[in-house]
């Protein structure tokens, strides 16, 4: 039962789907719809959507043991496409939006996937843990009444991991940290 469990807050926790839902989340309630509504379908179909087709043709390949990526090895080929995506990204919305918040916002998102890909080199730290802590503290300097359930929700998906057996304690911990002060960081461009 508790496997169970952790391996649904794992899937809801999942890193592709709390950025996309913090994406549409923020920018419908900084933005006008169609402003919105344009960013999110271009962080989406730009990056989410190509990551997941990526991440399932790899694993139907048996090029990754699973959908998460988590083998260390295996990170080595996600990380260079992942940045790739977020690098290209962020250079269509500097080039479109000028120095925007949004801007700034897929910058700290990229250098945090950078620092996470030059981790890998050592320790495989978590993706869930990173991003969902990320989410917390941005959604923590723009609304405490969604940041605070949200860091609570962050903490059950490190627990879910090291149930899963996916993480050390050290993986997950690195993970939290990294994301915590990236969203901390981003947090102060909103």
């Amino acid at each position: 039962m508790k496997t169970k469990l952790a391996r649904v807050i794992s899937i809801i926790g999942h890193p592709l789907l709390t950025i996309s839902v913090l994406v549409i989340f923020l920018t419908h309630q900084l933005l006008s719809s169609r402003q919105a509504n344009w960013i999110s379908g271009i962080i989406i179909f730009g990056v989410t959507i190509p990551i997941t087709l990526y991440n399932l043709v790899k694993m139907r390949r048996g090029k990754f043991a699973n959908f998460d990526v988590s083998n260390q090895q295996e990170r080595k080929g996600f990380y260079p496409f992942a940045i790739g995506l977020m690098l290209a990204l962020t250079f269509y919305f500097y080039f479109t939006q000028g120095q925007t918040p949004l801007v700034l916002s897929c910058l700290c998102f990229l250098l945090m996937l950078l620092f996470f890909g030059l981790l890998n080199l050592r320790i495989k730290a978590s993706l869930h843990a990173g991003i969902n802590f990320y989410i917390a503290f941005i959604l923590l300097h723009y609304a405490k009444a969604w940041g605070i359930p949200m860091l609570l929700f962050a903490f059950l998906i490190l627990i879910s991991r090291k149930m899963l057996q996916r993480h050390s304690w050290l993986e997950l911990i690195c993970g939290a940290i990294l994301g915590s002060i990236t969203g901390l960081v981003n947090g102060h461009f909103l």
